[in-house]
């Protein structure tokens, strides 16, 4: 039996990727508000500075962390800062998924598995009214 091809390569690239911003998008989603500061004032590292206000930036665009970073974002966060910082490359795992775990509990995400039933009834209801596969998996991604 032959799979099913939902999204396109292209679709996939940019559906896994961090987007591509412009300057508007980038002054908007990279913003530092006094709360923001006083975290960054108590990490030590520019490197761990840099990734914490870039997933912070991704999530709130996109609802998703990312693990490779867009080098205009990485400057532009890196100037922002007043840091020189040309890449992330001592931005550990470890300090990453702190990161990411201090982003969601400051957003007030809450974890996936607490909604999983809430989550599963509407992929039922949208498959039984024979919705195309491709507009379930994007109403999946676009829920609250």
């Amino acid at each position: 039996m032959s799979r099913i091809i939902i999204l396109s390569p292209y679709e996939i690239k940019k559906f896994d990727n961090a987007p591509l911003f412009n300057d508007e998008e980038r002054h908007k989603f990279f913003n530092i508000s006094a709360s923001i500061k006083v975290k960054l004032n108590n990490l030590n590292a520019n490197d761990s500075k840099v990734g914490f206000v870039l997933q912070l930036g991704y999530l709130k665009a996109t609802g998703k962390f990312y693990h490779k970073y867009n080098d205009n974002d990485t400057l532009f966060v890196s100037q922002l800062l007043g840091i020189n910082l040309t890449g992330l490359n001592n931005y550990a795992e470890r300090i990453r998924l702190n990161h990411k775990s201090e982003i969601l509990a400051m957003l007030n995400y809450k974890p996936f598995n607490k909604n999983k039933d809430l989550f599963e009834e509407h992929i039922e209801n949208l498959v039984s009214k024979q919705i195309h596969p491709r507009k379930i998996i994007f109403a999946m991604v676009d829920l609250p």
